[in-house]
């Protein structure tokens, strides 16, 4: 199921630069130029994320952030403010904000900022029943019913990402980016199918299960034993 994001900005240039990062596969997104549009939308739809400017034509962001926390508290949200003192970042924390980006930013890491907020809003004890699978992040070692696999860093990484989110499905192009961001390099969104099929290879070698699966038109997701 994709996720629910909103876009509250009243400069059109960043809502254009944030919406073409975000992968239309995972999200469906929404955009508010105002706080009145914003919170017209809000009333009708529960949202996932959303990313707020506190410098609004109409209102103060920061009013918009206390409203998620009280009446959507499972939502996510991120200010993105070119105010970058230390009171207003503590300010919206207080207000709970999940996070502070100034401006000027990156589409690019803002992306992976939502892509990295998601996972780690997937509940942990998921992965605790993968009885046959045991990963040490820390060393960079995956066993699996007793076995070492020997994944490459870029494929340890893809296998993490994947194993530690079982509800997501990741499109090619945000592996691709986890492997950048990880700092392993760049490589293209279509040779993540070989790095796939190399990790197929590897653990069916040792198990007859098939953990990564192929979510047709989309990309890849893991699937719980």
């Amino acid at each position: 199921m994709k996720k629910e994001i909103l876009i509250i900005e009243d400069d059109e240039e960043i809502c254009n630069l944030i919406n073409r990062r975000l992968d239309k596969a995972l999200y469906n997104v929404d955009i508010a130029t105002c706080g009145k549009d914003a919170m017209d939308l809000i009333a009708k739809k529960k949202y996932d994320l959303v990313t707020i400017d506190l410098m609004l034509p109409d209102c103060n962001g920061m009013s918009i952030c206390e409203h998620i926390t009280k009446h959507i508290p499972s939502a996510i949200t991120i200010i993105i403010s070119a105010i970058a003192d230390e009171v207003n970042r503590l300010d919206a924390y207080k207000f709970g904000a999940d996070d502070y980006i100034c401006k000027p930013f990156s589409p690019k890491e803002l992306a992976l900022k939502i892509l990295a907020h998601f996972r780690r809003t997937v509940v942990r004890e998921d992965t605790i029943d993968f009885k046959d699978i045991s990963l040490d992040r820390n060393n960079k070692c995956l066993k699996v019913n007793g076995f070492d696999l020997h994944l490459t860093p870029s494929e340890f990484c893809i296998f993490d990402v994947l194993y530690t989110s079982p509800k997501l499905t990741f499109t090619r192009e945000s592996l691709a980016e986890e492997i950048f961001y990880t700092g392993l390099g760049e490589i293209y969104a279509q040779n993540i199918d070989s790095h796939i099929a190399h990790i197929r290879k590897k653990y069916a070698k040792v198990s007859a299960k098939e953990y990564i699966v192929t979510v047709r038109n989309i990309g890849y997701t893991f699937m719980k034993a």
